[in-house]
């Protein structure tokens, strides 16, 4: 499957854009090992509340996010997340302070 770029979309960077913030969705959409961003919110459209940008293998963060693991993101229940995979590790964090930035999500401490 290739990401998908929808011009209208809200969304900042190019990857695969939003996905469900559920289990099989997370399972069944990023192969474990995938290294990049993410991003996760609520209200899709042209308006979402962008609540959390992280980084890394984002399968197993996604994963753990669901799980509860940090309670201010729980809290703020987001139903989305988009992600866009990097193939270059020294890129990673700088794409995320770039997002964060740019989002201001909620339960990114700056």
């Amino acid at each position: 499957m290739q990401p998908v770029r929808d011009a209208l979309s809200p969304l900042p960077f190019d990857g695969f854009n939003g996905i469900p913030f559920v289990r099989s969705c997370v399972e069944q959409l990023v192969v474990p090992g995938t290294l990049g961003v993410y991003v996760l919110y609520k209200n899709p459209g042209r308006f979402p509340l962008w609540v959390f940008v992280g980084k890394g293998y984002i399968r197993a963060h996604l994963l753990a996010h669901l799980s509860g693991n940090a309670r201010s993101i729980t809290r703020e229940a987001p139903t989305h997340f988009s992600f866009e995979e990097i193939r270059e590790i020294g890129r990673v964090e700088e794409r995320e302070q770039e997002l964060i930035a740019e989002l201001k999500p909620i339960c990114n401490v700056v």
